[in-house]
């Protein structure tokens, strides 16, 4: 059999979930560097990228503070930074390079939702599956945000993945891919703690005999899938080991600082929802987000009643990772980010899909009006999430993120050091020693420190710092008003020069 008649036979065999790549890759791609709007976020981890694969150095320069920042970036971990390193390598730095980097984990992760689904129950529960997560609003966002959150979500439904073949298929290869891809998801984000997690609880929860007290795991297994935690890990270690000051000093002031408690965690858990929808509702109104996540939990928990039924295996399975999930994001969880509910979507998606899991036949009986309902009810989320979509990219058109360098090159030299919002260090890094703002007690000192020109001041920061208002009045002149996008939500920026002191 020639190689192109089993490309054929593959793409025949296939078809469907090629189509919806395909429809993912052209989706997905379209005015990516306007939706979503540029955000400090992505200015915070597309800066040691930029430097890496600029200076050969992985430093974080705009962010104002010791710890030897502008040189080791220790304060979040580095595969999605190394990711988009070699993105801008191959294709040069700018915002969308960034987004396509995650924007091909997306791929990825879709692909591999599509296998599992697959691979748990069937082909039509993989592509319904498939389907429902290219058309969810918040997937649409985080596989086109230069965040950690996809990569988190992609690596670990590979290792939820390999975990299957592992348990189902006894290779040893896949006990060291399964853990492998587990760690690349704790070293993308601390988050990852959930794909480790969930794949050593699945494991365990099949290889234990709880009757007998019997561990089915040998030595080989053991052996593979440590050698899959430690092959990413040691040049990790490595890295860490070349200033170690430097790690627990930015671990300590980032991580580790969380006033994380368990119990007021766990209360202010509905914020993340709550903020979900909020978010929905700027785009499309209080009826349509009400109505899509509605929809969701109505589609979610109509699921977990068809999971309830389903076969031992596939329901442990996803309860563990639901389970894990949940857990973690409740208890440990400070940062009530909505965007995290990215992690959830593939296997809340596989749940929905097993409400039409069983072959529709439109009888006069209860389980065919059941089964209306259901397609009733999936017509109006997928139709819901799609003008979600399609308001996104008409609401955001006219974003132009660059927008801010030609108007602040009218009134500040090149080569100025330059303080303002973290949103601004993509459009002004070139021309200006740009920092990120820092807020309350820290301003003082770090303009002095910097011994910062000018300033770019805008309302976010006068709300979050009472400090910025003293400094700017006792050591500054106002030189300029300049247009802000408004998408970005700071409308009128204020240049400010600073006095020179003797």
């Amino acid at each position: 059999m020639t190689i192109l008649t089993r490309i054929k036979r593959f793409s025949f065999q296939n078809k469907e979930i090629i189509i919806l790549l395909l429809i993912y890759a052209v989706l997905y791609s379209f005015n990516l560097g306007k939706f979503p709007v540029v955000n400090g976020d992505e200015n915070w981890f597309i800066n040691p990228a930029y430097d890496l694969a600029t200076f050969g150095k992985m430093g974080t320069t705009m962010i104002y503070g010791s710890c030897n920042l502008a040189n080791f970036t220790y304060w979040q971990p580095p595969v999605f930074i190394l990711l988009m390193a070699t993105s801008f390598k191959l294709l040069g730095f700018g915002v969308i390079q960034a987004r396509l980097v995650s924007v091909s984990l997306g791929f990825l992760t879709v692909l591999f939702t599509y296998l599992l689904g697959f691979k748990l129950y069937n082909k039509k529960i993989g592509l319904l599956t498939s389907f429902a997560l290219i058309s969810n609003p918040l997937f649409f966002m985080v596989s086109r945000n230069a965040r950690m959150e996809i990569a988190v979500a992609c690596f670990m439904i590979i290792a939820l993945y390999f975990t299957f073949l592992a348990l189902k298929e006894f290779k040893i290869g896949y006990y060291f891919a399964s853990a492998f891809f587990a760690m690349l998801a704790l070293l993308s984000h601390p988050n990852g703690l959930i794909a480790i997690l969930s794949v050593v609880i699945i494991i365990l929860a099949e290889k234990i005999d709880f009757k007998t007290l019997k561990f089915n795991l040998n030595l080989n297994e053991i052996g593979a899938f440590i050698s899959g935690i430690l092959l990413p890990l040691i040049p990790y270690a490595l890295y860490i080991s070349l200033d170690f000051a430097a790690f627990k000093g930015q671990f300590m002031g980032n991580i580790a600082r969380s006033p994380s408690n368990p119990l007021s965690n766990i209360l202010v858990e509905p914020t993340r929802y709550i903020n979900l929808f909020w978010w929905l509702n700027q785009y499309n109104g209080l009826f349509l987000a009400f109505l899509v996540l509605a929809l969701v939990v109505i589609l979610t928990v109509l699921g977990l009643y068809y999971l309830s039924r389903e076969g031992r295996f596939g329901r442990k399975f996803l309860l563990i990772v639901l389970m894990v999930n949940i857990g973690v994001f409740a208890v440990l969880v400070y940062h009530k980010f909505f965007i995290y509910l990215g992690l959830t979507i593939p296997y809340l998606s596989i749940i929905m899909a097993l409400t039409l899991k069983n072959k529709i036949k439109f009888k006069m009986n209860r389980r065919s009006i059941m089964s209306v309902i259901i397609i009733v009810l999936w017509f109006m989320l997928i139709v819901g999430n799609c003008i979600f979509i399609i308001s996104f990219l008409e609401k955001t058109n006219d974003y132009d993120y660059m927008r801010i360098e030609y108007e602040v090159q009218k009134y500040i030299p090149h080569g100025s050091i330059v303080v303002g919002d973290h949103n601004y260090w993509i459009a002004l890094h070139d021309n200006y020693k740009y920092y990120g703002r820092e807020n309350v007690n820290k301003t003082n000192e770090m303009m002095v420190d910097l011994r910062a020109e000018y300033i770019l001041y805008d309302n976010i920061w006068a709300m979050e710092d009472d400090y910025i208002e003293i400094f700017i009045n006792q050591n500054c002149t106002l030189i300029a008003e300049i247009p802000s996008n408004d998408t970005a939500g700071f409308g009128i920026t204020k240049v400010y020069q600073v006095k020179r002191t003797s």
